[in-house]
């Protein structure tokens, strides 16, 4: 697949046979402009905004679109937008990033959740191995001062899969509010 950026508000997409298949596109279908095409269609922007920085704030169907079918089994795409849909963006309070501290003991993680009262959103503790694991979720504009918090007390991680394997094989001590009942601890 290759794009181009034509102007502000529009891009050519130029997708390959194999392309076609991996989306789940056919050429009949586009030709004959059918319910199936334009769902498929749809589909298709929605994956490509989100593994794009192309229309990042605008939904998938409110995009113009135009299809031209290739001899070769691909597909040359045109999108462009149209008025002004573009999406509110998220409002700051909602956005969170999940982050994870590893300590090796509870009188740490204790003195840390005491350090993050009032600047969690949601808090969870795992044991796994001989580590306590603190998962958070805190606003994204208090990421960065939460995080140095942390790493006055122990390891910080923010790898999504990092946090995953621990809720995954990890054993939960406290599974909600672990912040405000650990702090209670010190």
């Amino acid at each position: 697949m290759y794009y181009d950026a034509l102007s502000r508000n529009t891009v050519k997409i130029t997708l390959t046979g194999k392309d076609m298949k991996d989306y789940s596109l056919k050429s009949e279908s586009l030709r004959s402009r059918t319910a199936e095409s334009k769902r498929s269609l749809t589909s298709f922007l929605k994956k490509f905004q989100s593994e794009s920085s192309l229309f990042p704030d605008h939904k998938a169907e409110r995009l113009f679109l135009e299809a031209f079918p290739s001899d070769d089994g691909g597909c040359i795409l045109y999108v462009s937008t149209l008025g002004s849909d573009i999406l509110p963006p998220p409002e700051p309070e909602r956005r969170t990033t999940p982050l994870m501290c590893c300590t090796a003991a509870l009188g740490d993680t204790a003195r840390l959740c005491r350090s993050l009262t009032g600047k969690v959103r949601t808090s969870a503790l795992y044991r796994l191995g001989s580590d306590y694991w603190l998962i958070i979720k805190v606003q994204t504009a208090n990421a960065a001062l939460v995080s140095r918090i942390i790493g006055e007390y122990g390891s910080l991680s923010d790898d999504p899969t990092d946090i995953a394997f621990v809720k995954e094989h990890g054993s939960v001590i406290c599974p909600t509010s672990a912040v405000s009942k650990l702090s209670a601890l010190c």
